[in-house]
């Protein structure tokens, strides 16, 4: 018998999708038999390429030719070198032959079975790899709708909540300003509350002030009125004083000028002029020198000195004073003082008589003390 040839099944892996697919996404394809989803699902090692696949055929195939070279040259030379072999070598030969034929047979059998294997597994493949596209394509077309819808209601709702943001915006706005309005409105409210009380009180005020100051012109007119009818009242009484003392005056003027011719008259009357103006000169002296001493009783250092200034432009000389005490000095005024010199001008101008130095020194005193002004 003829020894068996066993022929051992080549088992390949043709996976059903790409590099870019998942398994995942072949789950969710419903052409797929439950056999393929388990492989794939089972395949752990890395996918193999449609190019990997047509490499191992091919190195399939070269080393299918050379072992069927190898057999067919030792097949030649053994039929040459043993052309006269004996029948049972070509028994042999024959079934040798003849299992190598049942063998190619096999062999091309087993390929078209492979090969036919492969057609479906790659229409299955390309038929998973179309339907999962074409999921792909209708999910991915689902999604972008499903994107679009919810971008443009995201774009809506955007707009909505732009315009709410806009509205609340311009309704803040609109309170704030008329908030505003109503605090400026209220300001100028009470600003003008504030002025009008200002403005009274001002009136008020200038009205206190204005017949505060009516009653102080009022009162001061009236102080004025009064000072002037005192004055006018002391005016016109010093005025009839003075009227009264020049008449005095006048009427002592009259009489010491008629005293004074009776005086010259006598004068004249005696018989040694010489002798008799020594004497009325000696008695000039006598009367200068007494009335100096009568006004150094009433006279101060001031009036002494106006009286002094008098007597140097008149040629007098009062050095022979004594000094006054300091009780018996008294104030006198200018009118005063001008009358005296006066007084002592015309005593040393004119010499009194002695014996009528005593009338004309009473003459002069009650004159003196009669008029207010001269004190």
């Amino acid at each position: 018998m003829a020894p068996e040839i066993k022929s051992h099944g080549t088992a390949l892996y043709i996976p059903a999708n790409d590099n870019n697919t998942a398994p995942s996404q072949l789950l969710t394809t419903p052409k797929l038999p439950r056999r393929l989803l388990r492989r794939l699902l089972e395949c752990k090692s890395p996918p193999i390429s449609a190019q990997d696949i047509d490499a191992k055929l091919r190195d399939a195939n070269q080393r299918r030719q050379q072992f069927y070279e190898s057999l067919a040259s030792k097949a030649r030379t053994k039929s040459r070198s043993r052309a006269c072999s004996s029948p049972k070598e070509k028994g042999i030969a024959w079934q040798l032959e003849t299992k190598l034929n049942a063998a190619e047979q096999k062999r091309l059998s087993l390929l078209k079975n492979i090969q036919n294997r492969l057609a479906r597994t790659d229409e299955l493949r390309q038929a998973a790899k179309n339907g999962v596209e074409m999921c792909f394509m209708r999910k991915c077309d689902e999604l972008g709708a499903k994107v679009k819808s919810r971008a443009h209601q995201a774009e809506v709702n955007r707009m909505l909540l732009l315009k709410d943001c806009r509205q609340r915006r311009a309704a803040k706005r609109e309170r704030a300003v008329q908030s505003l309005m109503r605090k400026m409105i209220q300001e100028s409210k009470y600003k003008e509350c504030v002025r009008d009380a200002i403005h009274q009180k001002r009136a008020a005020a200038e009205n206190k002030r204005l017949g505060l100051l009516e009653e102080e012109i009022s009162r001061a007119r009236a102080r004025s009125l009064k000072v002037q009818l005192v004055a006018n009242s002391v005016y016109n009484q010093r005025e009839t004083e003075r009227n009264k003392l020049k008449n005095r005056l006048e009427d002592r003027l009259q009489r010491a000028k008629r005293l004074r011719t009776e005086y010259l008259r006598m004068r004249a009357s005696l018989h040694f002029p010489s002798r008799a103006s020594s004497e009325m000169i000696k008695h000039g002296e006598l009367l200068s020198s007494k009335l100096a001493r009568a006004l150094e009783r009433c006279a101060d250092l001031g009036t002494r000195s106006i009286v002094n200034s008098t007597s140097r432009s008149s040629g007098i000389s009062f050095k022979s004073l004594g000094k006054t005490s300091e009780k018996s000095r008294t104030t006198l005024t200018s009118p005063t003082v001008s009358y005296l010199s006066s007084l002592a001008t015309t005593v040393i101008k004119n010499p009194i008589h002695p014996s009528d130095f005593k009338s004309f020194l009473a003459f002069n005193a009650e004159m003196i003390h009669d008029n207010p002004v001269l004190l």
